[in-house]
């Protein structure tokens, strides 16, 4: 057996077995909780909705594309998706969680009944490359076998990968890229050839644009750090050499990724979600509990603010000890370590290394790489450590330990536990005389160390309580995912009907999955993905949509003008839906018992069709000016576009002020521009209920500013308290933080409705402070406001407004009156024709994107955004035939370039080749 060992040690594929059985079985120990409570790896929330949804929808895309090569000896390429949200770019809108990404692509041999075992399957596969890829770094370094296993494995099973990587799958892909890209960077310094780095610079460009981002800045400080490494002084004349280099090179990446990556820069730069980075709110330093836990939480899974996730376990953090006792020797890279931990302990780190967007270090696992090499380097040398460096390093460790007990901040049982395994390490290490000890003895005890520590991670991170919900609980069973976005009883009853023209269905009271309509091919009004349109956003905005994040949006919350004008025909609705049904879905199509209960379809009284036209328009300029309401009533009486040869439309907002007076409930300060909110604070808003009519309440830059624990307590309450209570408020001030986030239920009758707010510093603020809440047809005569979180709140206005239904039907009417007929949608087109007796403009239910071409009888003709987020084209009087295509826009350009950049690269091969060949020649 010995010699078996010993034959097999010096084989070349010796550490791709071993690390291979080693990370079968550390996955199993870290993540058996999941097969054991049959649980899939999808999250139910960004994991369902998002990466999940986009893994089988890319399978099913991938292999249409294939059939339709196979059968019909064509390349198409469906670019466009009517059921994604109002109708989205498919290639944009996927490119985050799988479209680009190589693995992904592999969904296209699964069946889709096994899709949901591919998804788990794929981020284990995903984390075993990254070791792979890290081993393939940490060799080129010089580091030795069994440190390289122990820091690939410090580096694939951080908290990052075991938190954030099993809430998103697709967070692990710049796990593999990341090293390798660094070790392109490696060759290039070292004058050998470049293709490592241009290759998966330019898969990582196309996998994700956001983490590529993040890969690039984290990488070019690589190549700074490594150029003082190599060279060990600056030079202008050699630091511009490699800059040219490394600028070529990575041109060269870029081109070959612009098939994917130009489509969607177009759509990230033009985001309101990233315009909105503009104008968020910075400081200088995080709250003194993110110090406190970023110390005592080194070793653990917990999130220690702003998704810093370390978990190294105590080996990470005895070796980073370790390599400091030994600072001279190991200085450039202890450098790199102090660089990196700056950068985590101050808030603009993670605001720039996240894009500008906002504060938050998903950059990490970058962090967890120097770290896991650290590892590597370090492990190796502990047979050779000395007294003084044992008793710094136990003495460190004790330290470090003491700190997750001391402070209340840090003071969890993960982190006693945790500080149990510190504590036993220095007493091995001050006990332990390592110069008695074998190699294979002390190379033992640290896989114990680092079990225990992955151990302790996962059981406090996974373990089910039978008495409260655990975080596993948040994953979905088997088949659940499948059930919850593709197997809807209610959509059975809803194709009985026969419809087959195009119109959309909002939900209510069933439970529905946001996203669902992508995998039900049913066109819908619900969106969740990263990447929107701007210009639906920019409607969100103008007409106070009660929506605060841009990008996630679930209908037009009932208003029934807008419900029309979205070709909204159907409303389906559960036990408690129907509540929410606008006016004029008064007729009861029909209704059924399913699995989701029983549920009813109801019809649209006033419902538009996909091509529906206007006699008059609204200049957008006028639009920008009106109230909310009167906006509203603007879309109805005329298509709102930039200019037109039609007549101007003559606005009336019918819209009244119903609020008689304000009330208050508990510690609430009223003033005209502001609440001041303390504790179970609440506004009362009398109004005079209102028939034939809809109720809304307007918020207009609706702001919040959050207090401390001490300022929720007025004086006279403050003067109640006790030492011992006050105490408490002033400890929690210490290590708390004030709120950046809140939400108010407004609630009329038996009927809540939730505003969130997000202030300039909270994650995912969108610039938004307009909202509206719409009560329908209710009649009420208050409406109270409860507040989530203390602070004061500040507005421009808080109006209760009626509608009046009168007047609304008529005007639908009328823009039914001249509509696109024998209407066909087809692969990336969709044609008609319609009569018109005099010049109309002909407004289109499908949003507005750079990306379509509109024909009328065959000559190319301007498509105008209209009504902000949807398509119009102004016609003449007569019979049109009317065609629209779409075409992701870059795309071709993006080919073009992506067809440079490979012809490129092939010839730098191709040259390379041919020189090596001469020079083999000459010798």
């Amino acid at each position: 057996m010995l010699k078996f060992w010993n034959s097999f040690k010096n084989k070349k594929y010796a550490y791709v077995v071993s690390y291979t059985a080693a990370f079968i079985l550390l996955a199993v120990v870290v993540l058996f909780r999941f097969p054991l409570y049959r649980k899939t790896i999808i999250w139910q929330q960004d994991g369902l909705k998002q990466h999940y949804n986009a893994i089988l929808y890319y399978g099913k895309y991938l292999r249409q594309i294939f059939h339709t090569l196979i059968t019909e000896h064509r390349l198409e390429l469906p670019m466009w998706d009517h059921a994604i949200g109002y109708g989205s770019d498919i290639i944009t809108t996927f490119h985050y969680y799988a479209i680009g990404d190589p693995l992904a692509a592999l969904s296209a041999i699964v069946p889709e009944k096994y899709c949901q075992y591919f998804f788990s399957a794929l981020y284990l596969l995903r984390l075993y490359l990254a070791g792979l890829a890290f081993s393939a770094f940490s060799f080129y370094h010089g580091n030795k076998r069994f440190g390289t296993m122990i820091g690939s494995f410090i580096y694939v099973f951080s908290a990052y990968s075991l938190v954030l990587g099993l809430m998103h799958p697709f967070f692990v892909a710049p796990l593999i890229w990341f090293p390798l890209i660094l070790l392109g960077i490696d060759k290039i310094f070292n004058k050998e050839k470049p293709y490592l780095f241009i290759i998966f610079t330019s898969i990582a460009a196309m996998s994700n644009f956001y983490f590529f981002y993040m890969e690039i800045v984290l990488a070019v400080m690589y190549a700074i750090y490594k150029y003082f490494s190599v060279y060990k002084k600056f030079e202008v004349k050699t630091f511009f050499a490699v800059i040219v280099r490394f600028a070529l090179y990575g041109a060269n990446a870029f081109l070959i990724s612009a098939a994917i990556l130009l489509p969607v820069l177009n759509v990230m730069f033009s985001s309101a979600r990233f315009q909105a980075s503009e104008s968020k709110s910075v400081p200088l330093f995080y709250h003194l509990d993110y110090y406190i836990k970023a110390i005592a939480h080194f070793t653990t899974a917990v999130n220690v603010g702003s998704w810093t996730l370390m978990g190294y376990t105590a080996v990470g953090l005895f070796s980073v000890i370790f390599a400091f006792t030994r600072w001279k020797k190991n200085k450039n890279m202890l450098m790199a370590f102090v660089v990196l931990t700056l950068i985590l302990l101050v808030p603009v780190g993670g605001y720039v290394l996240n894009g500008f967007a906002y504060v938050v270090n998903r950059w990490i696992w970058g962090y967890a790489m120097l770290v896991g090499f650290i590892t590597a380097r370090m492990i190796p040398q502990i047979i050779t450590l000395v007294e003084n460096e044992k008793r710094s390093i136990a003495w460190a460790i004790i330290v470090m330990a003491l700190v997750a007990g001391v402070f209340s901040a840090a003071r969890t049982e993960q982190t006693m536990g945790a500080a149990g395994i510190l504590l036993a390490v220095a007493i091995v290490m001050m006990s332990v005389n390592i110069y008695k000890c074998s190699r294979a003895l002390i190379n033992g005890f640290v896989v114990v160390v680092l079990l225990a520590g992955l151990v302790s991670n996962s059981y406090y991170k996974m373990s089910v309580d039978e008495e409260e919900s655990s975080w596993i609980d948040e994953f979905k069973d088997i088949n659940e995912a499948d059930a919850r976005l593709k197997d809807i009883n209610s959509d059975s009853l809803l194709k009985s009907l026969g419809d087959n023209s195009f119109y959309r269905i909002e939900e209510a009271g069933l439970g529905t999955t946001q996203n669902s309509c992508v995998q039900r091919g049913i066109k819908g009004t619900q969106f969740y993905f990263s990447l929107t349109s701007p210009y639906i956003s920019e409607f969100i905005n103008d007409m106070y949509m009660n929506w605060p994040k841009d990008y996630d949006y679930e209908g037009v919350e009932s208003r029934s003008a807008l419900e029309s004008l979205a070709s909204v025909k159907y409303f389906l609705t559960g036990k408690e839906g129907e509540a929410e049904l606008p006016y004029n879905f008064t007729s009861l199509i029909t209704e059924g018992d399913t699995v989701q209960g029983h549920v009813k379809i109801w019809g649209n009284n006033n419902a538009l069709p996909v091509g529906y036209t206007y006699s008059h328009y609204v200049k957008k300029s006028d639009f920008d000016n009106m109230s909310v309401t009167e906006r509203e009533q603007a879309m109805l009486s005329g298509a709102v576009v930039e200019e037109s040869n039609l007549p101007e439309a003559e606005v009336k907002d019918t819209s009244e002020s119903i609020l008689r007076s304000i009330d208050t409930r508990g510690d609430v300060d009223v003033n005209e521009s502001s609440y001041v909110v303390r504790k179970n604070g609440r506004v009362v808003l009398n109004v005079e209920p209102k028939k034939d009519s809809d109720t809304y309440v307007v918020f207009k830059n609706l702001r919040f500013k959050g207090m401390s624990e001490r300022e929720t307590y007025n004086d006279g309450a403050w003067a109640q308290l006790t030492e011992y209570k006050k105490n408490l408020v002033k400890e929690e001030d210490r290590y708390g933080h004030k709120s950046v986030t809140t939400s108010i239920a407004v609630t009329a009758g038996d009927e809540s409705k939730i505003v969130e707010l997000y202030s300039p510093g909270a994650d995912y603020y969108c610039g938004r402070s307009n909202f509206m809440v719409n009560f329908g047809s209710k009649e009420m005569d208050t409406i109270e406001l409860a507040f989530r979180n203390s602070g004061t709140y500040t507005f421009d206005s808080v109006e209760v407004l009626s509608v009046p239904h009168e007047g609304t039907s008529e005007k639908l009417e009328k823009l039914a009156e001249d509509t696109l007929e024998n209407v066909v949608f087809g692969t990336n087109n969709v044609m008609g024709n319609i009569s018109l007796d005099e010049p109309k403009l002909l407004a289109l239910s499908i949003p507005y994107s750079e990306g379509w071409k509109a024909y009328v009888d065959g000559k190319e003709t301007e498509i105008k955004r209209t009504n902000i987020m949807y398509m119009g084209i102004e016609l003449e009087k007569g019979d049109h035939v009317i065609t629209l295509y779409y075409n992701t826009p870059y795309l071709k350009t993006g080919v073009a370039l992506t067809g440079v950049g490979i012809a490129v690269l092939l010839g730098m091969m191709i040259i390379n080749f041919v020189n090596r060949g001469k020079h083999a020649e000459k010798i």
